[in-house]
């Protein structure tokens, strides 16, 4: 796997400063959208080969990507890692690899706590720009009955799909390739459950 042989890469790297609010990223002198995309960038920089440089990058962010809450209830749980649950919790098993969305950025928090509120059970869901797929798996664990996850990057469209299957909720969660045209083609039913 791509893990195993990043591991025998010896990479070293400089971690990025932690980006906390839309003024820090944008007074920042490097990328500060996606932690893959910092550490990728800068194992590019050192090593040339951008293949081993994605992944050191995985390495590196296993090691670093913990069990944490983005929400009152939800908690993302890497797949890698150990943890006993509580019984009003609610767990998304994740390995973000080359995707974005880890539970970690403001708008996704934001987004998850939102969801806690408002997503009930029976709805449809469209997560337009799934990435891992996180907030797709929440709100099947939620109870939407039909989850569309659209995502323009191939590699963000095979993350999540393997997230779905890893939390169970294949039956509810459609992962495509697509964006904004696909979705207006109503392939959640709405009209049609009117």
């Amino acid at each position: 796997t791509a893990y195993e042989a990043a591991k025998r890469v010896k990479i070293e790297y400089e971690p990025l400063p932690p980006v906390t609010t839309l003024e820090e990223a944008l007074r920042s002198d490097g990328p500060t959208v996606h932690p893959a995309g910092n550490v990728a960038a800068r194992f590019t920089q050192r090593v040339g080969d951008p293949a081993a440089a994605l992944a050191g990058a995985e390495v590196v962010l296993r090691e670093h990507f913990h069990v944490h809450r983005p929400g009152e209830r939800t908690v993302v749980v890497p797949t890698w890692r150990e943890y006993t649950p509580a019984p009003e919790e609610i767990i998304l098993l994740l390995d973000p690899g080359m995707a974005f969305g880890t539970g970690l950025h403001p708008t996704t928090r934001l987004c998850v706590r939102e969801m806690e509120r408002r997503v009930r059970a029976g709805m449809a869901v469209l997560d337009l720009g799934t990435g891992s797929g996180i907030l797709a798996i929440l709100a099947a664990k939620m109870g939407a009955r039909r989850v569309l996850a659209l995502d323009t990057d191939s590699v963000a469209v095979e993350v999540a799909q393997e997230n779905v299957e890893a939390n169970g909720v294949g039956l509810q969660v459609e992962v495509e390739m697509g964006s904004l045209p696909l979705a207006a083609q109503d392939p959640l039913g709405l009209e049609r459950s009117r």
